[in-house]
Parts: C-alpha cells; sequence; structure tokens
C-alpha cells in the first residue's frame, strides 16, 4: 500500500465501485495495532499514542493547543478520537503527508470514514495496540451486500446504504484533520511546505465584534463539505428550523409516553426532558452527590425521606426556598457521560433551568427514582453520583450515555404501541426539547432571554431562527423567568395542570 495505490482508487468516479475497491483493500490489511487515546482526568489531559505506546508529539500538542485556547476537555476529547482515525487512515496507508496531495489524502480519509465502525476511538490502549485487522463496519465487512440500521442525529431510525457515520460526523472529523494540517504547517518547520492552499477554499464572513466595528469582512476557508461531498457524501440538513409546526409532541402524548415507562427512573428522566428541555447527552450527565441522599431510603418513612430529599440533596438538583415558597432547579453541564468520570468536579460552566411545574410532583418523583437507583447501585463499590443508571444486567448501576435514552425511547415507545395502539416513532428524546422550548412561549409566555440561556443556545439568534414561529409578539406580556425572580412570578394555578 502507498500513495499511488491510494490515488488509483480516488479517482475510481463510481462512489459505490470505490468503496468497494476500498473495502475489499481493508478486508486483506494485516494490522500491528492503531493509535489510542489516553486521558489523565486528574490533569485534564488527552494525548495520542502509537501502536508502540510512544506519544505522537504534533498530534498531542494539537490537543493542548485545543484546550489553551478554550475549548472544553470533553470537546478536545472527541477531537482527540477524530484525530485518531485520520493518523489510524495515514498509518494504515503508509503515506507522508508532504509527500502526497492533500486533497487525495483527504478524500481518501473520507472513504474511510464510511467503512469504519462508529466506535473506533473509544479510550482502550489494549484493544487498540493489538489490533490486527482494520474495523470495518458491516458494509465494508461484506463489500456491500449488507446494510446496517443507524439513527439520525435525533434517535430516528434509518437504513444505512453505507457508512455507520452521519455526514455531520464525518464532514466534523475531516474537519479535525485539516485543522491539524494546519497547525503542523504553522508550527512545524518540517511541514512548511505544506500545500494547503491548493485545498478548495471558501468566502466566509467573519462575525463576532470586530465584524460589528469594521463592516462585513470576507475571510477564506477551507471548503470542508466540498471535499466530502466530492467523493458521494450527501449533506443532510437536520436543522431545527427546518421543522414543522406540527412535528411537537402535544401535551397529551407526553403524558402517554411517560406514563408508559416502566420504571420511576425512566419516568424522572423523561419529565425533565420535556420539562426542563436539556439534550440527551446532558440529561444523562445530572450529578447528585452521593452523601447528601439518605443511604437507607428503602427502610425510611416516606414522609420523613422526601424531607430530608427536599433538605439535602446537592449537586446538579437543589430545591430554593424563600418566603415559604420554593421551587426546584436543576444544573445542565454536558459532561458527555460516561467517560469523563472527573466530569464530578463543580468547577465547570453550568447554566440553571427552574422547574416551573408541579414542585411536589417532582419531590416525589425524584424519591422513587432515588429508591430505584439504591437498588441498581448495590453492587457499585463506589458511588459515581450520576443520578440515572444502567438497569441492564451486563451494565447495572452504571451511568446511561445519550445513546442509551434513544433506545429508552425506543422500547418505552413500543410499550406504548402495544398497549394503546399510538405509535410516537416518529419523532425521539430530542423531540422533548422541541416541546419545552415552545410550552415555555406558548402557555407560559417566557422571553426569548431566558429561553434561549435554559436552552443553552449560544445567543437568542439562534433560538429566534429555530423557534420564531412560537415566540409571543412583542405586545404580549412581559415574563421575567429568570432563577432569581421565578418565586415572584410563580403561580400555583399553574402548577395543578401538572399535578
Amino acid at each position: 500500500m502507498g500513495y499511488q495505490q491510494l490515488l488509483k482508487l480516488v479517482n475510481i468516479m463510481d462512489n459505490k465501485l470505490r468503496l468497494e475497491s476500498f473495502a475489499r483493500i481493508y478486508r486483506e490489511k494485516q494490522l500491528e495495532g492503531l493509535h489510542y487515546t489516553s486521558f489523565l482526568p486528574d490533569k485534564n489531559i488527552v494525548s495520542i499514542s502509537r501502536p508502540d505506546h510512544t506519544t505522537v508529539h504534533e498530534a498531542t500538542s494539537f490537543l493542548i493547543s485545543r484546550k489553551s485556547s478554550g475549548k472544553a476537555i470533553n470537546t478536545v476529547r472527541n477531537e482527540a478520537n477524530d484525530l485518531k482515525k485520520f493518523l489510524d487512515f495515514m498509518l494504515i496507508w503508509e503515506i507522508e503527508l508532504l509527500k502526497s496531495d492533500l486533497l487525495v489524502v483527504l478524500e481518501g480519509f473520507t472513504d474511510y470514514l464510511q467503512l469504519i465502525r462508529t466506535d473506533v476511538g473509544i479510550e482502550d490502549a489494549l484493544e487498540w495496540a493489538t489490533l490486527k485487522e482494520v474495523p470495518l463496519n458491516i458494509w465494508g465487512k461484506s463489500v456491500g451486500k449488507v446494510s446496517g440500521i443507524q439513527r439520525d442525529e435525533f434517535g430516528k431510525l434509518q437504513r444505512s446504504d453505507i457508512s455507520s457515520y452521519s455526514s455531520t460526523s464525518i464532514n466534523k472529523i475531516v474537519r479535525t484533520a485539516v485543522q491539524y494540517i494546519q497547525l503542523l504547517k504553522k508550527k512545524s518547520s518540517y511541514h512548511a511546505s505544506l500545500k494547503i492552499n491548493e485545498l478548495p477554499h471558501r468566502s466566509k464572513k467573519l462575525r463576532g465584534f470586530i465584524s460589528s466595528t469594521a463592516g462585513n469582512i470576507q475571510v477564506a476557508t477551507i471548503d470542508i463539505l466540498s471535499i466530502t461531498r466530492d467523493v458521494g457524501v450527501k449533506i443532510q440538513y437536520y436543522g431545527l428550523k427546518r421543522l414543522k409546526v406540527d412535528s411537537i409532541f402535544t401535551l397529551e402524548q407526553t403524558d402517554q409516553f411517560i406514563e408508559s415507562a416502566s420504571s420511576f427512573q425512566d419516568k424522572l428522566l423523561f419529565n425533565i426532558l420535556r420539562f426542563i428541555g436539556p439534550r440527551a447527552s446532558e440529561a444523562a450527565g445530572i450529578w447528585i452527590d452521593p452523601t447528601s441522599v439518605p443511604n437507607n431510603l428503602l427502610r425510611m418513612d416516606y414522609h420523613k425521606a422526601k424531607r430530608l430529599i427536599k433538605q439535602g440533596i446537592e449537586g446538579d438538583i437543589d430545591f430554593y426556598e424563600k418566603d415559604n415558597k420554593g421551587f426546584w432547579v436543576c444544573r445542565i453541564k454536558d459532561r458527555d457521560n460516561p467517560d469523563f468520570r472527573s466530569g464530578h468536579k463543580r468547577d465547570g460552566e453550568y447554566r440553571e433551568i427552574p422547574w416551573l411545574f408541579s414542585q411536589e410532583g417532582f419531590l416525589n418523583l425524584l424519591y422513587e427514582a432515588l429508591r430505584e437507583r439504591q437498588i441498581l447501585m448495590r453492587n457499585i463499590e463506589v458511588d459515581h453520583g450520576y443520578l440515572f443508571v444502567s438497569r441492564n444486567r451486563r451494565n447495572q448501576g452504571q451511568p446511561i450515555t445519550g445513546k442509551a435514552i434513544a433506545k429508552k425511547y425506543e422500547n418505552i415507545n413500543r410499550q406504548l404501541i402495544r398497549k394503546r395502539n399510538i405509535d410516537l416513532s416518529e419523532y425521539s428524546p430530542h423531540t422533548f426539547r422541541h416541546f419545552y422550548a415552545t410550552y415555555l412561549f406558548k402557555k407560559l409566555n417566557i422571553q426569548i432571554d431566558d429561553v434561549s440561556r435554559w436552552l443553552g443556545h449560544r445567543s437568542t439568534e439562534t433560538t429566534r431562527t429555530i423557534y420564531s414561529h412560537w415566540i409571543p409578539s412583542s405586545n404580549s406580556s412581559e415574563n421575567d423567568g429568570t432563577v432569581q425572580n421565578i418565586l415572584e412570578t410563580f403561580k400555583p394555578n399553574k402548577n395543578k395542570e401538572r399535578e
């Protein structure tokens, strides 16, 4: 294998024939291991190592620079796994960037991404350092004879013709590879002659403070979409602004769905999704201080247990009280659960979201979910603190993930179909987030600044673009929904709707 063979395959115009040719070569390729990533949670350092366990200094320097530029550690870890795939591709083909056409390399890398499994990049040094064959997906292993099933970014099932990755994921991975190449050219004298300018470029409007003072400024940037599109990666737009108005749950549908959940953990989880609006990965990452929860809930008096939970629970869930009134608040942070165990630290950024519905109803759900959690955690030696844990026999008591929530949704929906002949398979866990936002706008008349902050959007413009048809007009009555003022605006008659 080498650059000339890669060039020959990349030049095959027919997408399916080209991928079949790549798949045959990858099936026959014998490996002596692939790269792997390492994470030191106590120092928040991510590195990439070769199969012989030596550190790839250029790649590790890239990750350090990303963290130094203000990127969250979970983002850097994701980029490390993306970059690992690019380094694997270069290792498999035994090519050097300086001796290759960068466009050919990136197009070949895009085809590689369409043929490998989605779990490539997990942090298991032993597995990847000893791997003997290219980790192909179902399509790649069968050279096109068998197709797999995958979920889109909203969790909806769809047939996968070739790639196990969505087009969005492929573009993100290729973008990380390009950023790495750019750093090599800029920081490494050895790679200074890399011909990055020969890659396709596009004009991009500069945004931010400078553009507001200096006017519209156009800058040149590498066109990632053009690179991946040329080798058959179809761009799929799942933008929320494209959702139809009727693609949101009705209140009755959410009630029917949650009633069909068999466990209290699931009932609490999906109530949090619909009434607080986190993303699935954020909901999976909700953490509580295990020492703040009574350890004998299963034997404790019902009313005493609820009182102790309400007064003492600490972590991402807390109860605010003022003037004999109170409300529950949930602090949301995407910890990339469960990999980032050091996410227990309280030094990251949170967004605080008040529970605007039945306060007693939330306490009842929390009490039952914590009781259930204690049963599931019996065989776990050290309590990790994540609120939602797995019921699966093999992983019982371990934290769940965003993907696990999608599976839970699918299982509950099957129960809903069987028991009530109601099918919500066209929706996903992410739809609860849309329901939450529209409910705030249409029913509670919460102002856009608060809704945007609670949803975790970068700006109110993002919220306005997505939910413009649900935002009340400027002459609607104002309602300050900040956490600090929610006690003053809390209205009991609204709570009865949820009790």
